[in-house]
């Protein structure tokens, strides 16, 4: 599975993925900061919130990456503007064609007909429109369950066919 963290919103980017060791993030963060032995170590100076243990073992065993830092080139100076250029992974967004999210396009490219995309907790849909891909996308995990009113009817296949491929990979 790929698991996909886009931290859309007011998440404190910095205090998940810590730079305890850069003195800067201590100065301009004198009541928020993290102590550094609080933090899960990563690499020298850097790690995750404490509230995030639970995926820290998948880091030491080759199964988890973080990827700081990412961008375009000249970003637009527009937060939703820049969020929408993220989002569909094209940068003149009136010229563009194709309707799908960058997650949808690569859904398609590398999971064509299949149900390995899963959102949960997304605001943006749109990331995932695909053409050949069946992405399952959930407003929350309290949503993902059994019964009529857990999904809108037109995820319930996918929610079930995704609940059975999940549980058969163990």
């Amino acid at each position: 599975f790929l698991v996909v963290v886009n931290l859309f919103g007011s998440n404190d980017t910095v205090n998940t993925y810590v730079p305890h060791g850069l003195s800067a993030y201590h100065d301009l963060r004198p009541r928020i900061a993290l102590a550094s032995e609080d933090v899960l170590p990563i690499v020298s100076g850097e790690g995750l919130h404490p509230s995030l243990a639970a995926i820290h073992p998948l880091y030491a065993a080759g199964d988890l990456a973080v990827v700081r830092q990412v961008g375009y080139p000249d970003p637009n100076l527009s937060h939703f503007e820049s969020t929408d250029i993220w989002s569909r992974g094209v940068r003149d967004l009136s010229a563009a064609s194709d309707p799908r999210g960058w997650i949808g396009r690569a859904a398609d490219l590398y999971f064509p007909g299949a149900l390995d995309v899963v959102g949960v907790g997304v605001g943006r849909r749109g990331d995932f429109v695909a053409n050949t891909a069946k992405p399952l996308v959930l407003d929350g995990l309290r949503s993902y369950g059994p019964g009529d009113r857990a999904v809108p009817w037109w995820e319930r296949e996918h929610r079930d066919a995704a609940a059975k491929a999940m549980l058969a990979a163990g």
